[in-house]
C-alpha cells in the first residue's frame, strides 16, 4: 500500500480568505494475486476559509476522488465498474461547508459539519453523532471516515467551566 501526498501550503488571499488543499494518490497491490490491482485512487482536497468579521466565519471543503483501478481491472464489466465508481450521495464531493458565528456567550453554527464529542485512540466511546464510513476503517483517521451531515448545532457558555450543547439534524424519512 502506497500513498502519495503533495504538500499543500496555505495560500492567503487576502486578510479575511485563506485557500489550501492537497492532492493524493493511494495505490495498493497485492502480491499473492499479481494480475489486479487493489486501489488507484487520485484524490484533491481545497478547503476555503473566510471570517469578513470578528464574530462570523464561513468553511468549505470540496473532495473529490476517482478510483481508476476499475479500469485497469478487466474483472468488472464497463457498466458494474461506472456503478462502483459513483459517489455514495449526490453531494459527495462536497465535505463541508458551514457558517459560524461566535460570542462569548453562544456559538451557532449552520451548514453540512461533523460534530466531535471526544475521541480515543480507537476507540469511540461519546463520540456518536455523526455516521462511519467503515470500509476503511483500519487504514483511514476518525476525521475522515466520519460523515457529515446537515446540522444546526448551537452551543451555550453561562459560566466559564460550562458549555451547554444543542444541534438539530434534518432527517429525511
Amino acid at each position: 500500500f502506497l500513498t502519495f501526498l503533495l504538500p499543500g501550503k496555505a495560500l492567503e488571499v487576502c486578510d479575511e480568505l485563506e485557500i489550501s488543499g492537497y492532492i493524493k494518490n493511494e495505490t495498493a497491490y497485492c502480491i499473492s494475486n499479481p494480475d489486479n490491482w487493489m486501489k488507484i485512487r487520485n484524490g484533491i482536497d481545497l478547503k476555503a476559509d473566510y471570517s469578513p468579521l470578528s464574530y462570523l466565519s464561513a468553511f468549505i471543503n470540496l473532495r473529490y476522488y476517482y478510483d481508476s483501478v476499475y479500469d485497469a481491472n478487466n474483472e468488472f464489466s464497463t457498466e458494474a465498474a461506472h456503478q462502483l465508481r459513483k459517489p455514495l450521495y449526490q453531494w459527495d464531493w462536497l465535505r463541508e461547508c458551514y457558517m459560524d458565528y461566535t460570542s462569548d456567550l453562544l456559538d451557532v453554527r449552520l451548514g453540512k459539519q461533523t460534530i466531535v464529542w471526544g475521541t480515543a485512540d480507537g476507540v469511540k466511546v461519546l463520540d456518536m453523532v455523526n455516521p462511519m464510513d467503515m470500509r476503511e476503517f483500519t487504514l483511514a483517521p476518525f476525521d475522515n471516515s466520519r460523515i457529515p451531515l446537515w446540522t444546526a448545532k448551537i452551543e451555550m457558555s453561562p459560566t466559564v467551566n460550562s458549555t451547554f450543547q444543542a444541534f438539530l439534524i434534518p432527517y429525511n424519512f
